[in-house]
């Protein structure tokens, strides 16, 4: 199920107790996965897909969001509105009760900074997507994506041992998670798209933390970047620096490619198994994450 979030609840204290209304709806979203018949969108539904996303993030007018509505409506999608105050934000989604498995996407209405995190195999890479919401919500980023369907189960009896993975947000050019990536991207070049993804310690024990922007010489934000996570982990690799890296450096990433591609910014992490389970669970930790994050979209890098 495909969600673009129009949703806000002013509160205070930690990034869940300010809108708690967020997470229930991306949880309902993600529970679609159970029933979802794996479909990929057509080249016409992403390239609609993408030029609302454009509009919509370059002004959300009434006259704007109606144009979005009028687009989707024949897709089987529709945008949702909710919020208060200044926290708000857009939904756009599949039109239940059909699921496809297209992603959800919360855009911020109003100021923001220019940050889309992204944690494309939130089932998979277990941890991500609550480190993800978090972080989108600590740092007033304008995205969070994540996806609604494992990128494993697009078929029955798919394995992981699989060459063809249709449902994997992050190497499938062709879903709408790329697509509403060069939405974004068409509208704000300066986005800093950050990607969170894990990893198991028993196959790369010599590592806590790996960045990287998909290329190997252009690698200034992911060693910016490494030296503002140090309070997180010891071993933290760099794409281009540290030879190691190379086994996750996000090199066949989509969104990597078509954002670097065009000069965009991309920015892949990967995560040990220990260090994401304590950080989906600690405000502390996650700050230190933010913190980072927000350093390196203000400098412009």
């Amino acid at each position: 199920m495909m969600i673009l979030i129009l949703l806000a609840i002013a509160g205070s204290g930690t990034a869940n107790a300010r809108l708690p209304g967020l997470e229930k709806i991306l949880k309902k979203a993600r529970a679609t996965h159970k029933e979802t018949i794996f479909q990929p969108p057509s080249p016409k539904t992403r390239r609609i897909v993408t030029q609302v996303v454009t509009d919509l993030t370059r002004s959300c007018d009434a006259k704007t969001v109606d144009r979005a509505k009028e687009a989707l409506r024949p897709l089987a999608m529709e945008i949702i509105e909710a919020g208060r105050g200044a926290d708000r934000f857009y939904v756009l989604r599949e039109t239940p009760p059909v699921f496809r498995g297209l992603g959800v996407y919360v855009m911020r209405r109003g100021p923001a900074k220019g940050l889309c995190v992204q944690a494309p195999h939130g089932f998979f890479d277990q941890g991500t997507f609550p480190i993800g919401l978090n972080t989108f919500l600590d740092t007033k980023a304008k995205w969070f994506m994540t996806n609604t369907l494992h990128r494993y189960k697009s078929r029955r009896g798919e394995d992981k041992k699989d060459k063809n993975h249709p449902a994997d947000c992050a190497h499938n050019a062709n879903l709408l998670f790329q697509a509403i990536t060069k939405g974004i991207a068409m509208a704000k070049p300066q986005t800093l798209f950050v990607q969170l993804h894990g990893f198991g310690k028993k196959s790369h024990p010599d590592m806590d933390i790996v960045v990287s922007t998909g290329m190997e010489k252009h690698n200034k934000p992911a060693i910016t970047v490494a030296v503002a996570l140090n309070a997180l982990a010891s071993k933290i690799l760099v794409f281009g620096r540290d030879k190691p890296a190379d086994k996750l450096a996000a090199t066949s990433n989509v969104q990597g490619q078509w954002l670097n591609r065009h000069n965009c910014r991309f920015l892949h992490i990967e995560m040990a198994e220990d260090l994401r389970n304590r950080l989906k669970s600690n405000d502390g930790l996650i700050r230190i994450l933010s913190n980072a994050l927000v350093r390196l979209v203000n400098e412009g890098h």
